[in-house]
């Protein structure tokens, strides 16, 4: 079954480097689940503008979920696709969650095994997977070191529960830092959201 969703909110600022690889044909999902020409973007929040009578989904519902063309006005997408958004949710809220957060969370707690009083250094953390895996390895009880290219991206990764951070461009030897920090143990698990860095 397809829904009509109205789009209201996308998510490109947090995939806008799953956007930019995509679009110069870079990214690991082109010619293998989308075919070019295409358009752009994988998360959305919106709301049912049409669906069948035996769904559960009805003209109205507030949603959000993913399907290719997120950028779009209005896309059409699966019902497997859609979950509800919660009252107290805003769009942009629920507009990034529904790749980021099993995208990190198989990452760390289902591959990586993350347990509470752990470690984890999560490189390039102020993108939507690095903050959605912030959030979760805190949910989780882990002690979060950071990283970011920035001291605003810091800052936003602090903001969402990052115990310390390191600015990686300000010096080569960045992972020196987390030795110092982890008096030189190291970390339990290493999480790499970015092709970038």
């Amino acid at each position: 079954m397809c829904f009509i969703t109205r789009i209201i909110q996308n998510s490109y600022y947090l995939e806008s480097n799953h956007n930019i690889t995509q679009a110069r044909s870079k990214h690991q999902n082109n010619r293998s689940l989308v075919t070019p020409p295409f358009i752009l973007g994988l998360e959305f929040a919106g709301v049912v503008v049409s669906a069948p009578g035996s769904c559960e989904f009805s003209t109205g519902d507030r949603v959000f979920g993913s399907g290719q063309g997120s950028f779009a006005e209005v896309i059409s997408v699966k019902a497997s696709n859609l979950r509800k958004i919660p009252a107290r949710w805003t769009f942009s809220d629920a507009a990034s969650l529904r790749t980021t957060a099993p995208v990190s969370y198989g990452a760390l707690i289902s591959r990586g095994r993350l347990k509470k009083g752990e470690t984890i250094l999560i490189y390039a953390a102020a993108g939507g997977l690095g903050l959605m895996a912030v959030q979760i390895a805190k949910a989780v009880g882990a002690r979060v070191i950071a990283t970011a290219s920035s001291e605003e991206k810091l800052a936003v990764t602090r903001s969402y529960g990052a115990n310390e951070c390191v600015n990686y461009t300000s010096t080569g030897d960045w992972w020196k830092e987390v030795l110092v920090l982890t008096k030189d143990v190291g970390v339990d698990l290493c999480f790499r959201s970015s092709r970038s860095c």
